[in-house]
């Protein structure tokens, strides 16, 4: 009786840790967007803790956390601890899993960045295209998150002066967007113009 007992408290528990860590990331996340770094890196190195420690299976968690990190760290300018986040984050990704997929273009895109900002233009390069491949096959190929490291890679392109390269992901960047929808009547209802 006691084990089970004990069970339903380490779960509970465990929603309440992943629910503070999960509001933690949160903070992280806006206070980095709204460029204070120093209290958005302290709140996602918390969040990271809380989810080592907690009881249950968030790797995926763990390492959107340590993505995140990454990108505090890169916006500080420290260049190695992001590098070092980013690291984290493809180990624990690095699993047969397709419920990882999103994370693990995501993290290999903030890895391909990070190159590119350092210069390393050819490792940059190799990672977006295979952050580009799996995007396709995970979200299809006129997706927005496609469009988006088609744009990345673009830049690499850009700044190794491999021009032509870089105007032929700007053009297929564009023709492979999904329009956007049609606006309903409810939609059109909703904003005011019927």
């Amino acid at each position: 009786m006691l084990s089970v007992l004990l069970r339903a408290v380490r779960r509970r528990r465990g929603r309440e840790q992943a629910a503070l860590a999960a509001q933690l990331h949160a903070g992280a996340v806006a206070d980095r967007d709204a460029g204070r770094l120093s209290p958005a890196l302290a709140a996602a190195e918390r969040a990271l803790k809380i989810i080592e420690h907690a009881p249950g299976e968030f790797s995926t968690d763990a390492a959107v956390v340590c993505n995140t990190i990454g990108t505090i760290r890169e916006a500080m300018c420290d260049y190695d601890g992001a590098g070092s986040a980013y690291r984290r984050a493809a180990a624990i990704l690095d699993q047969d899993d397709d419920t990882v997929v999103p994370a693990r273009i995501t993290v290999t895109a903030s890895t391909a960045r990070l190159h590119r900002i350092l210069g390393r233009l050819d490792a940059a390069e190799r990672l977006y295209l295979a952050a580009i491949t799996a995007a396709e096959n995970h979200y299809g190929t006129g997706a927005v998150e496609v469009a988006t490291l088609l744009n990345d890679l673009a830049v690499v392109y850009k700044y190794a002066a491999r021009y032509a390269d870089a105007e032929a992901l700007y053009r297929r960047r564009w023709g492979s967007l999904r329009p956007p929808a049609a606006p309903t009547t409810s939609m059109r209802r909703q904003s005011g113009t019927t």
